[in-house]
């Protein structure tokens, strides 16, 4: 089966990365620049989806989960609490093992 490629991705890079890439990409033994970017983006892409399809079972779940990274619910009662009093509460519990 032919690949079709007819979509095209333009990048600038400074001087240095450019230098960096076409040496890596000759010793990966690429014969063009172009080559060894899709290569390793490729596999790069596959390897961040493969994580990500690990995490979250759906689309859905993604995006609700990005979701509340990006705007997170206030905290409810409950989290409150633990937040003023938690620690109070862990040295009380925990300061017979330390001979408190």
């Amino acid at each position: 089966m032919k690949i079709v490629r007819n979509e095209r991705f333009d990048m600038t890079l400074s001087s240095e990365e450019k230098e960096a890439f076409t040496e890596a990409a000759e010793l990966e033994g690429f014969s063009t620049l172009s080559q060894f970017v899709r290569a390793v983006v490729t596999r790069a892409a596959r390897r961040i989806r493969r994580e990500h399809s690990e995490l979250f079972t759906s689309m859905e779940d993604r995006k609700r989960f990005r979701e509340l990274m990006l705007n997170p619910p206030e905290p409810n009662e409950a989290l409150v609490d633990l937040l003023k009093h938690g620690e109070d509460r862990f040295i009380n519990r925990n300061s017979h093992k330390e001979g408190l």
